[in-house]
């Protein structure tokens, strides 16, 4: 598997010897590589960035990508699955993205790989979202979580994406990943990503998260995304 940006790449389990201290510098450098592309793509990340950045919605940005007739038209027939058949030919790739909530930024960067470069992509949310604000309706808590899952799957199914959950719970805004794993226990969560991403089997793990993160959530992936894609990779892990 191969990490960037938070960015990792799953790969078939092989008996080679590999050194641990050259594989950790290739997923540290894979890291660092995948946090600047996917910064550019979505426009965050530093305060540097995001000046250079012109700000589009982002609804007519994935529209403009995806080169859709607008997010009503399906891709799943006619004219449109002819073309997005022979996109999906050219690439055999499978990508995984991975976020907090279902309101993260994957959404633009997931409907490119998927719609405009034909990647099989996946997207694994840690909470279904129940700790956020709903200034939408009257449900809170797991009737809003329950919401949020519902419209983010109907929505993945619109665009050809697979989400899994992690199932983590959501109490609302965390200071640091320390605070989080009080929720989250920390070892469980690697194992548990670990066991995600050796079903998925992708060829890239990808986040839009970064170190300048200032929710927990958010922190507390990064903390353990090298890990479970370590655990995912090892020969001893069932």
């Amino acid at each position: 598997m191969s990490v960037e940006a938070g960015v990792e790449g799953l790969e078939p389990p092989t008996s080679r010897a590999r050194s641990p201290r050259r594989e950790r510098q290739t997923v540290r450098r894979r890291v660092r590589s995948a946090l600047a592309v996917t910064a550019c793509l979505i426009g965050i990340a530093s305060p540097a960035i995001q000046a250079q950045t012109q700000t589009l919605d982002q609804a007519q940005r994935i529209a403009e990508l995806a080169r859709f007739g607008g997010l009503g038209t399906s891709f799943e027939s006619g004219d449109r699955a002819l073309l997005q058949s022979l996109r999906d030919a050219r690439n055999d790739l499978c990508v995984v993205f991975l976020a907090s909530h279902p309101d993260d930024q994957y959404l633009l960067p997931a409907t490119y790989l998927r719609l405009d470069q034909g990647y099989r992509v996946h997207v694994i949310l840690a909470t279904r979202g129940e700790g956020g604000q709903n200034s939408a309706g009257a449900e809170v808590a797991d009737e809003l979580g329950a919401r949020r899952t519902i419209e983010t799957e109907a929505c993945a199914r619109r665009l050809g994406l697979e989400i899994w959950h992690l199932n983590r719970r959501d109490a609302g805004f965390c200071r640091d990943a320390e605070s989080t794993f009080e929720d989250w226990p920390r070892e469980r969560t690697i194992k548990d990503l670990a066991r995600l991403l050796r079903s998925i089997r992708p060829d890239l793990v990808l986040t839009t998260h970064h170190p300048e993160e200032t929710h927990g959530h958010d922190q507390a992936l990064l903390d353990v995304l090298e890990d479970s894609v370590e655990l995912a990779e090892s020969l001893e892990f069932d």
